[in-house]
């Protein structure tokens, strides 16, 4: 039972960080649909790559 004013109580472990949940998260289920708009749909596997090119451009 999650405990009240505690929504995230039992998601995360010891050294997982939000990142880190968003990017599991988005290799689960590389086939669904992350964001759409007038421009098209990018997939969960489409934003996890567009989110490690940027981390690896800000290193």
């Amino acid at each position: 039972m999650i405990a009240a004013g505690n929504r995230n109580a039992g998601i995360s472990g010891p050294g997982q960080t939000m990142g880190s949940l968003t990017i599991r998260a988005l290799r689960r289920y590389p086939e669904r649909p992350a964001f759409s708009g007038d421009g098209g749909t990018l997939s969960y596997v489409g934003a996890a790559d567009l989110i490690g090119m940027y981390c690896k451009a800000r290193d």
